[in-house]
């Protein structure tokens, strides 16, 4: 039979011995749904190596039935598990014992967090930002910005920034494992800007980042794999690019798909910072449900803009970083860098900059009787190097 285990809190572990190997069955983020059945995303792992993981109502015969199956195959599809296990193992003493763990885990979960009291700090404490105006230790993170902006390039000048105690671009405490989830790009242009941020950085192009691709990728099935990583590099920061990847076609505006891609990554002990986009109607917050900035406790805009001077100015641009959220926590002021990019090879220099390097912007349309808009704006210029505010472009956007 599965023996029972409490790996960490909300984590359960029941596993049993098969054929030489250790099956561990795992279940995490363990809730009541509305109709009050038990629910959490539940794992099957053979000896260390995840094998499937899904979304399971703990209660419903189907699901688990559903779950069986994806294991040990059917006349349509080939199962997960090896033969010499499903020999040792029949299909039916394994549904028998799936029964069993799904009667028993709801109440071992509600007895393994009942919770206990908690002293508050003697002392006076700052809030625990691991790289100021921008990453907060231990909590969920969220960078939203246009497409375009800079995010995957600031957020990767950051996490190399802090693997390797690098504090000439980003205000970097100390030197910090981080997990790089990689669900936008294909693996070799990964490597590519990765090299061309090193190189931005002073560390040599091949300088190493941990990643986890996820293309394609379910987040509950990324879930399982990041518990592990996370647990095996020691990893204090997990970078995740992007969210509407990961969302895997399923809508952002709706609550539901908040609260479970935010969830699923919320347990490690570790902070998680997403990279996401700002919507059309309004690019100064992120798109999709408000459920997303609820469960944050940071929420960072950023934008960028061209350079209005020199030959090639779209070959230099000013990106600026505004804490919009900071639960607990004094935003602090707007942080600022200048990327310089080559025409082919893209990024070739990072530094960080000042408000007077990038300053606020006037809108010089002219909307009528002579009379010019003037509304400030940051990242209003456009490729003739004028400046029109969102409501007077064309598309109603500002560049």
């Amino acid at each position: 039979m599965f023996t029972f285990g409490i790996t960490k809190q909300g984590v359960l572990d029941a596993t049993r011995e098969a054929a030489g190997h250790t099956l561990t069955l795992r279940i995490r983020n363990l809730r009541l749904n509305r109709d009050g059945y038990a629910q959490g995303l539940a794992a099957m792992i053979v000896d260390t190596t995840p094998v499937h993981s899904d979304k399971l109502d703990v209660d419903s015969d189907r699901d688990r039935h559903d779950f069986t199956n994806r294991l040990y195959g059917t006349r349509q599809t080939p199962g997960k598990f090896g033969k010499a296990i499903m020999e040792a193992f029949p299909q039916e003493d394994f549904e028998q014992e799936l029964m069993v763990w799904a009667r028993t885990v709801w109440g071992a979960y509600i007895g393994s967090s009942a919770g206990s009291l908690v002293a508050g700090d003697e002392d006076p404490s700052s809030p625990p930002w691991a790289v100021p105006g921008l990453v907060m230790a231990g909590a969920t993170n969220i960078w939203a910005g246009d497409a375009g902006a800079g995010k995957s390039t600031l957020l990767r000048l950051l996490a190399q920034s802090s693997m390797y105690d690098v504090s000439t671009v980003m205000p970097v405490k100390q030197a910090e494992m981080g997990i790089w989830v990689n669900a936008e790009e294909p693996e070799r242009e990964h490597s590519r800007q990765l090299g061309n941020v090193n190189a931005a950085l002073g560390l040599p192009r091949s300088m190493p980042m941990f990643t986890l691709h996820a293309r394609g990728m379910r987040i509950d099935d990324l879930a399982t794999r990041l518990e592990k990583a996370v647990r095996e590099q020691q990893a204090t920061h997990i970078y995740i690019d992007s969210l509407s990847r990961l969302a895997q076609g399923m809508s952002l505006n709706d609550n539901n798909t908040a609260t479970m891609l935010v969830d699923s990554l919320s347990g490690f002990g570790c902070s998680v910072t997403w990279i996401g986009h700002t919507g059309w109607a309004n690019r100064e917050r992120l798109a999709g449900s408000r459920h997303f900035e609820n469960a944050a406790r940071v929420m960072v805009l950023v934008q960028s803009r061209q350079s209005q001077h020199g030959a090639s100015p779209d070959l230099t641009r000013g990106v600026r970083a505004r804490v919009t959220k900071a639960n607990g926590a004094i935003a602090g002021d707007d942080l600022y860098w200048t990327l310089n990019y080559h025409r082919q090879f893209g990024l070739i220099g990072a530094e960080m900059a000042t408000a007077q390097d990038w300053p606020m912007l006037n809108c010089e349309a002219v909307p009528g009787e002579g009379k010019v808009c003037g509304r400030s704006t940051w990242d209003g210029v456009q490729k003739d190097g004028s400046v029109r505010c969102a409501r007077h472009r064309d598309d109603g956007n500002e560049a």
